[in-house]
């Protein structure tokens, strides 16, 4: 229903973000391509919101028993027994709420944390997220200082790309 309703306003920072991306990304595309990748690139960031809502309203346990296979895990343990610490990067929506439910079970890692401009969906999901214990540090020089600090103590921080440290 979100998605739709995001499609019908075309001017919609979310749909108009799509287009032109798809626009620089692939301008050999026809208006006809372009509009149907851009309808279904809103309904799977539409399901992605969802997802993340699920995460972050069910137990930390329920997101750790939705992953079923773990892809290179030992690249993973090895890095955290790093004693110089280990930085994980990450994509943001979706797979990072059940990642980081998955990635508590090796410790407690410092997290950038952007907050949401909404103080509602902000304080939900901060409650969510600290829930688990994780160090969550602003998006800025003094959060950047934290996860260096985190990974000379020889512990483990995550970026989620999105979350871009102020200068």
């Amino acid at each position: 229903m979100a998605a739709w309703m995001i499609q019908q306003k075309k001017n919609s920072g979310m749909y108009w973000k799509t287009q032109v991306n798809l626009k620089l990304a692939y301008p050999t595309l026809t208006d006809t391509e372009r509009e149907m990748m851009a309808k279904q690139s809103v309904t799977k960031q539409c399901l992605s919101y969802a997802e993340s809502i699920k995460c972050w309203a069910m137990p930390p346990e329920w997101s750790v028993q939705q992953i079923q296979k773990v892809h290179n895990l030992q690249t993973l343990t090895e890095a955290l027994a790093n004693p110089k610490g280990a930085l994980i990067i990450t994509p943001h929506l979706g797979t990072w709420e059940m990642m980081n439910a998955w990635v508590h079970q090796y410790g407690i890692p410092t997290i950038m944390y952007k907050p949401i401009k909404n103080e509602k969906v902000n304080t939900f999901v901060l409650q969510s997220r600290q829930r688990l214990n994780a160090t969550l540090v602003p998006t800025d020089a003094n959060g950047v200082k934290a996860l260096f600090k985190n990974l000379k103590q020889g512990g483990f921080s995550v970026i989620l790309p999105d979350h871009v440290p102020e200068p």
